[in-house]
């Protein structure tokens, strides 16, 4: 290398990122939390989050690692049915799996999409936790579908 130029065939560039290892658990940094400005599509139309994460160690240092949908905890309040409280528990594990992986402790606030105050408290505490590590496993995924071309992000959190 000479003045900075790259000595090669542009056509020899690679144009897909290598896929990871699915079964390895890896140490990783939280780098960004973001609300979904719109509620889900599915079933309840729950809040979520959009998460980034970063490989903090091994082979695969740097790597980007997103999870674009883990939905906000759901209160269990005194009047709901049985099949509520169970949908609200199983809609809330995800979240509390990730708070567990990266040693979130406190209170959650709560959000309202139509506050704007609400919305900024939430991501103001989210963002305390920035640079937090955690484990978690990964999956390759065919992005976009039809493409060919495989993307990892996050499968599940470790703790």
């Amino acid at each position: 290398m000479s003045d900075g130029h790259i000595p090669v065939n542009a056509s020899d560039l690679p144009i897909d990122t290598p896929p990871l290892d699915e079964s390895a658990v890896y140490d990783v940094a939280l780098k960004k939390i973001v609300l979904n400005p719109k509620r889900s599509k599915e079933g309840t139309g729950v809040v979520f989050c959009k998460i980034q994460c970063e490989v903090a160690g091994g082979d695969f240092e740097g790597a980007f690692l997103p999870l674009n949908y883990l939905p906000l905890p759901i209160p269990l309040e005194s009047d709901m049915s049985k099949g509520e409280r169970y949908q609200a528990t199983r809609t809330s594990v995800a979240f509390g799996r990730f708070c567990r992986a990266f040693k979130i402790t406190g209170e959650i606030p709560e959000v309202d999409l139509a506050d704007v105050d609400s919305i900024n408290a939430w991501q103001d505490w989210a963002s305390q936790y920035y640079e937090s590590t955690g484990k978690v496993t990964i999956r390759n995924q065919e992005f976009p579908p039809g493409s060919g071309r495989m993307q990892s992000g996050i499968n599940d959190f470790i703790f």
